[in-house]
């Protein structure tokens, strides 16, 4: 299975969707941030990782404990899934801090200093 081939598409996809169910409605740990979104999940084509990506406003310490929580639910995480997504393995998970908007956000502001330096 090619890593864009459709069949992985729709796995990642069917990932994506669960998981944000799962941490949205089904976790209970306080440590885990409400606020919390799965940007994104890729699974590899041998299916023994998934690769889930979170963003999580805040400071860092509630980012650090929010992947702490979802540590410590990652087996009961996994056995949801197993039952939701038929699979023969369901992949191990590896949490993964999404950095997008914070990347953006900064390259507007560097964009605006510019801006305003040319202006001056």
């Amino acid at each position: 299975m090619k890593k864009d081939s459709v069949k992985n598409q729709k796995i990642n996809s069917q990932f994506k969707k669960e998981l944000s169910v799962i941490v949205h409605n089904e976790l209970t740990d306080p440590r885990i941030s409400s606020m919390i979104t799965v940007t994104d999940a890729y699974v590899t084509t041998d299916l023994k990782l998934c690769k889930v990506y979170l963003s999580i406003p805040g400071s860092d310490d509630i980012k650090e404990n929010t992947l702490k929580g979802l540590q410590s639910a990652k087996g009961y995480i996994r056995s949801q899934l197993a039952s939701r997504i038929n699979l023969r393995n369901t992949p191990e998970l590896e949490f993964v801090i999404d950095k997008t908007q914070e990347n953006a956000d900064h390259i507007e502001e560097l964009l605006a200093q510019i801006k305003k330096n040319e202006n001056n």
